[in-house]
């Protein structure tokens, strides 16, 4: 024990540099790229081998393997607020700080590793250190777990603890106790029913002061909010007048932050539309995923008119309807009267096809691939052709409404290399995966053994994890069909090597899904052979294109896995697929993201998938399920935007610290003789725009065009 306390002793300029690094580097919720990065590193260096779960980093020490595994776990996320402690390590990022201690977790959680490595050779047992993002309130923990942290291998036990800033208990003391010693959070449902009263009889009335009260316990559960509620009436005369405050005016009055001035403007905004619609149909919300689905279509596609949007180190800083006073000095650009939308996430595209869109939609899917599909991908064996198409899919690419993709190329390492090259330069964010063929494909078209196509593969992951800016790869096995079981096994094994994501194709038409019954006999479902072969999501992120005709089970399994559905609604009509029940889908809490899955799709554009999806949902509605109904039109954005946007991180919307992804649109000669609201010019866009009305365009921060 002693020879430990002299080695922990040693380590102690390594925690301090590790800590005033972190603390420096400040990042809030579940999406901590430079902190995981950092981590990731750190442990690299320590002989680890770390490898992403759920949003956080994970490394396992291989003692005894006989001996039980014990989970340690650091939290690593900050808070949002401005630090004014003056530390020469202070913040380098406004309006985000660590505040509760995280720093020191993660530091402290770095050590452990350190320590418990230098000595491999006496831990009798196996360890895993869990990194975990989104403990202020993001549910990081959950997102790990539910990812598969407490598997492979199975958790006996986990320890974690928190540094505590009390004066009553001197430095270098550890507390523990027996039973529940940490405070958690849960919601519940309160309806306050208003009355009226004369104001020489208050005790007939229910005082607007009390309701506040309640309403603010939300924000600020740990403070008296009588004296909060007092100002907040003095300051506006009245209970509506409250309502009716900005959330700016709100933050003025004492006791008052953006997050309690938030939840004032949410209640009348929630509640108001709520009564309606249980007066008219006695809508009663009893669950917290009721809520979450009867609230989703409300605020998504939210729009603003004439206000103020932030980009702070290429991230949203928020929207504002006057600048706030510590962004003033910030460059500004008036855009007039255009449209800003989120940038559009294609989840799902062939780049080699992109050449002969268009041409075949008279056949169904196998027919068409074997035709069509299978000649044109040969073609990218030659350099000077792949330039060529790619040139043009990415020139295309580039003036669309799209910002982020993900992308199918072809079995050709070169001529995939050169793809991601170009959409580098062109400085859109996108996977690019090297397609996996060896087996029922054509001869000119298949990998010549499983070997070589895993030593290519391996090789292509290694060239190009870490070569680009905005491009990464991603495994991309076209369907189980084309791929032998060794194959399948293997990619799984790159996958756990290089912690990359995966691609491919899911239960798009009932051929597909009896010739997977046929190759794969032992599986329940198509989503369980991938399950099987490892490479269906829970650790690693894993989007499956189509899923028209996913079963119960197959779309639970889905949703455990935290597997992202692609819907790609033209291709699957073109090809005659079918129309997947995706308002379904949200409804059930998958994960779905829009996709123009060119060449299946005949279009590019990501406005045009967006009136395909809600077109292709009427039909289904109408024809087939009137128990799906058809998606609106806010559910079509939502599915273009964060829906697809979630695969990469904090993605698709104006939200405080999300990726500063947008598109600017000038729709000033789609005319109209009437006066139109912000949505409804959103809307007329989606259906009338092309890439005549794009005129600027940002991913991350960064302008690409305009």
């Amino acid at each position: 024990m002693k020879e430990l306390l002299e080695q922990a002793e040693a380590l102690s300029g390594e925690l301090v540099r590790w800590r005033r690094h972190i603390h420096e580097n400040p990042e809030v919720g579940a999406d901590l790229p430079d902190t995981c990065a950092y981590v990731t590193e750190e442990l690299k260096k320590m002989g680890y081998e770390p490898y992403p779960v759920g949003g956080g980093v994970v490394a396992m020490l291989d003692g005894d393997p006989n001996g039980r595994v014990i989970l340690l776990r650091g939290d690593m996320d900050a808070l949002p607020m401005e630090e004014q402690s003056g530390e020469a390590f202070s913040s380098k990022r406004p309006g985000r700080m660590h505040a509760c201690g995280h720093d020191t977790h993660t530091a402290m959680l770095l050590g452990a590793a350190k320590l418990l490595m230098d000595n491999k050779d006496k831990v009798k047992g196996r360890v895993k250190f869990m990194f975990q993002p989104g403990e202020e309130g993001y549910k990081g923990a959950l997102h790990m777990v539910e990812a598969g942290l407490l598997e492979n291998p199975h958790v006996d036990a986990a320890l974690g603890m928190h540094s505590q800033s009390a004066s009553d208990y001197p430095t270098g003391t550890i507390m523990h106790t027996t039973g529940p010693s940490a405070a958690s959070a849960d919601g519940f449902k309160v309806i306050v029913h208003g009355k009226g009263a004369h104001g020489a009889r208050p005790e007939d009335g229910i005082d607007p002061v009390n309701i506040l009260e309640l309403m603010l316990f939300y924000a600020i559960p740990q403070g008296d909010t009588n004296p909060t509620a007092h100002r907040l009436l003095d300051t506006f005369g009245s209970l509506s007048g409250v309502m009716n405050a900005s959330v700016e005016n709100l933050c003025q009055v004492k006791g008052v932050g953006q997050h309690a001035a938030t939840l004032i403007k949410l209640f009348a905004a929630v509640v108001r539309p709520y009564l309606d619609d249980a007066n008219r149909g006695g809508v009663v919300l009893q669950s917290t995923d009721e809520i979450c689905r009867y609230l989703l279509p409300k605020f998504a596609g939210r729009t603003v008119e004439t206000f103020y949007l932030v980009c702070l180190d290429g991230k949203s800083a928020g929207v504002f309807r006057e600048i706030p006073e510590k962004y003033a000095g910030l460059p500004a650009t008036d855009c007039g009267d255009r449209l800003i939308v989120p940038g559009l996430v294609d989840l799902h595209v062939h780049a080699p096809q992109y050449a002969f869109r268009s041409v075949g939609m008279d056949r169904e899917l196998l027919d068409w691939l074997n035709t069509y599909t299978f000649p044109e991908e040969s073609k990218y064996k030659e350099l000077e052709y792949a330039d060529r198409a790619y040139g043009s899919f990415v020139n295309h690419l580039l003036h669309s409404t799209t910002t982020r993709a993900a992308i199918f190329a072809t079995i050709h390492v070169p001529a995939t290399e050169l793809l991601m090259q170009k959409l580098d330069r062109a400085g859109l964010s996108c996977y690019v995966g090297k397609v996996n063929m060896n087996r029922n494909s054509p001869v000119y078209l298949r990998e010549i053994s499983t070997n070589q196509a895993l030593r290519d593969t391996e090789r292509w992951l290694c060239e190009t994890k870490e070569a680009y800016r905005t491009v990464k790869p991603i495994l991309t096995p076209r369907f189980i069909p084309s791929c032998t079981d060794d194959l399948m096994y293997g990619l799984a094994r790159l996958q756990a090597k290089y912690g990359v994501p995966v691609q491919s194709h899911l239960s798009e038409n009932y051929s597909e899904i009896a010739w997977i019954r046929e190759l794969c006999p032992r599986s329940k479902h198509y989503g369980d052979a991938y399950e099987q072969f490892g490479l269906f999501g829970g650790g690693y992120p894993c989007i499956m294109a189509h899923c028209v005709h996913s079963n119960e089970d197959e779309q639970a399994l889905m949703k455990k896995n935290g597997v992202f559905i692609a819907h790609s609604p033209e291709s699957n009509m073109n090809l005659a697929s079918g129309v997947a029940p995706v308002n379904k889908f949200l409804d059930d809490g998958l994960r779905v993201g829009l996709a123009t899955d060119v060449a299946g799709g005949s279009h590019e554009s990501m406005l045009r998938a967006m009136t395909h999806a809600i077109q292709a949902s009427k039909l289904r509605w109408r024809l087939y399920d009137q128990e799906v109904k058809p998606l609106p039109f806010e559910r079509a954005f939502y599915l273009a935007t964060m829906g697809g946007g979630a695969f990469f991180g904090n993605v698709g919307g104006f939200l405080d610290g999300y990726e500063f992804d947008a598109v600017v649109l000038d729709d000033a000669s789609l005319d109209h003789p009437q006066e139109l609201s912000v949505r409804a010019r959103l809307e007329r866009a989606a259906y009338l725009a092309d890439d005549r009305n794009l005129t600027a365009k940002f991913v991350a921060g960064q302008k690409i065009l305009g």
